[in-house]
C-alpha cells in the first residue's frame, strides 16, 4: 500500500491531508492572532474572520507558539514526497528569528541527505540528516514565506524525522 507524505506537529494526530493542511494553516493563525483576538484567513474560498479563542476550542488546545520558543515538526513517508512541492509553509503574519534546530529520525539515510528551506521561493538553508540546521538568512519578517522541501534527490530510507526549530 502507498502512504502519502504527510508532515505534522509531533503532538497532534492526523486525520486527512485536506484536514492536516487545515489545521497547521489554523493554527499558524491562531498563534498570530495573539491577544487581538480577530484576524483574517486567506483561504482558497477568501477571507474568514477567525475569533483565536474559538478555533482553539474547536481543535481542543492551544497551539504552541509560531514565532518565539521551539517547533516542533514531524516528518512522515519522506522517501516518498514530491520533491518539487514544499513539505510545509507558513506565510508569516509576524516576524521571526531562527536561532538554532536539532534533527533526528526514526529510519536513518543511507548517505547525505538534505531538507532545503526556502525564503520567499528563494534558497535559505538546509536540515541535513546528519543533524545540523544551518540558515543563509535566519530573520524572517512579517509577509516573508517559510518553506521547507524534501530533498532534490529522494534518499530511500531516510524518514520519520522529528526537527525542533528554536526561534526568537
Amino acid at each position: 500500500m502507498i502512504k502519502r507524505h504527510e508532515t505534522q506537529p509531533t503532538e497532534l494526530p492526523v486525520t486527512s491531508d485536506a484536514l492536516r493542511r487545515l489545521q497547521l494553516a489554523l493554527e499558524a493563525q491562531i498563534v498570530a492572532a495573539g491577544a487581538a483576538g480577530v484576524l483574517l484567513f486567506n483561504g482558497r474560498s477568501g477571507n474568514v474572520s477567525l475569533v483565536a479563542g474559538d478555533v482553539t476550542t474547536a481543535l481542543g488546545y492551544t497551539p504552541a507558539a509560531v514565532g518565539t520558543g521551539f517547533m516542533p515538526i514531524s516528518i512522515i513517508d519522506l522517501p516518498l514526497a514530491d520533491p518539487t512541492k514544499p513539505l510545509l509553509r507558513w506565510d508569516l503574519v509576524d516576524g521571526m528569528t531562527f536561532t538554532t534546530g536539532t534533527v533526528s529520525s526514526g529510519i536513518a539515510a543511507t548517505g547525505s541527505s538534505s531538507l532545503r528551506i526556502r525564503k520567499n521561493g528563494a534558497a535559505n538553508g538546509t536540515i541535513s540528516s546528519a543533524g545540523v540546521v544551518s540558515f543563509t538568512n535566519a530573520v524572517y519578517a512579517p509577509g516573508d514565506i517559510f518553506e521547507i522541501y524534501p530533498p532534490s534527490s529522494t534518499d530511500a530510507t531516510w524518514d520519520q524525522v522529528a526537527i525542533t526549530l528554536e526561534t526568537t
